[in-house]
């Protein structure tokens, strides 16, 4: 146990995250990528524990939503009368990330962990071209630790596809991500440093303390949450009671303390073929090169999904066609 103490589909030419003068005095935007149960909650939440960080979560499932809960988020900074989310839907801004940045001036540490390619792509382009600096962060699982996470859940069915083709997509449209491996993020604080590094920011002690700072992040895992909330309060006991029926490991151990202990995986030879096994090589290959703790990208070859065009849009559409029934129902209702 370790304590932890613009471009076009398939090019991957968006989120190169150059630095100029005109994108340092804006600010930065960090897009967090990765699948379901993937540590991006955390990985935000400690990002933004910063003087001027600011973490918006999953921002997307806000600004277009696609389920009842929401309409109505609990805001992470756990008051129930919180207004800051309800003064961004009334401002008329379309981007969120613009009205944090000029409804909170001191920020200039902004995350998103929307994790929605089909968001974070478009989000990318229009920051950039507006001067803000942009970088893109992929924290990942193995296929063992997401098979467990999946399992733990009963949504066993499309496990392996849904492991493969995210990490394919991401890497493709993200050609200049840099990756952080969960269990490296809570057990090796080299880790950390590398993640500061690479988006320009000071890593100092208690900076992985992100419970110590109010926060306004939008949903995301109850594992990492449950931190922000006070021990006697009704949304710790909430969040408690929805992690204990799921029977959810969290990588924490006890209230406000973080830690990694590795757990039994299954055998994936039991649950992917000998074509998904081979792809989850190659991919882990893909995924260790761009890691976050190297020093630049020298090692990483581009990447390329043949069919990343297709999933794009099939997923895009799909999303939106979500989005647009709820919208419909929600009116009728």
């Amino acid at each position: 146990m370790s304590m932890l103490g613009g471009g076009t589909v398939g090019k991957g030419t968006v989120g190169k995250g150059t630095v100029g003068k005109e994108t340092v005095g804006k600010g930065t935007v960090t897009f967090i990528g990765g699948t379901a149960y993937s540590g991006s909650t955390l990985l935000s939440l400690v990002i933004a524990n910063d003087p001027l960080g600011f973490s918006c979560g999953e921002v997307h499932a806000f600004v277009n939503p696609y389920l009842p809960h929401h309409l109505t988020p609990r805001c992470g900074c756990g008051n129930p009368s919180c207004d800051v989310w309800r003064t961004f839907k009334a401002s008329g801004y379309t981007s969120p990330h613009r009205w944090v940045f000029d409804h909170f001036p001191g920020t200039r540490v902004l995350v998103d962990s929307s994790k929605d390619i089909g968001w974070i792509r478009p989000s990318a382009v229009a920051l950039q071209r507006d001067g803000f600096m942009v970088r893109h962060l992929l924290v990942w699982k193995s296929p063992e630790e997401y098979l467990q996470s999946r399992m733990k859940r009963k949504q066993l069915k499309g496990w392996a596809s849904s492991w493969i083709n995210y990490h394919r997509a991401y890497l493709t449209v993200f050609e200049h991500c840099r990756t952080v491996r969960y269990e490296s993020l809570i057990a090796d604080p080299a880790t950390l440093d590398g993640i500061c590094r690479f988006l320009g920011i000071d890593n100092f002690h208690g900076k992985t303390d992100y419970w110590n700072k109010t926060h306004h992040s939008l949903f995301g895992n109850s594992s990492a949450r449950i931190h922000l909330a006070a021990k006697d309060s009704h949304e710790y006991a909430r969040m408690q009671s929805e992690l204990e029926q799921q029977a959810v490991e969290g990588g924490s151990v006890g209230h406000q303390s973080l830690s990694y202990s590795a757990t039994s995986t299954p055998e994936l030879e039991k649950h992917a073929s000998t074509r998904e096994l081979e792809t989850f090589a190659q991919l882990r290959a893909e995924l260790e090169s761009r890691d976050v703790r190297k020093n630049g990208l020298s090692g990483a070859a581009p990447f390329h999904w043949p069919l990343i065009a297709p999933w794009y849009v099939y997923n895009r559409v799909g999303r939106l066609a979500r989005v647009a029934a709820f919208k419909a129902r929600t009116m009728t209702g």
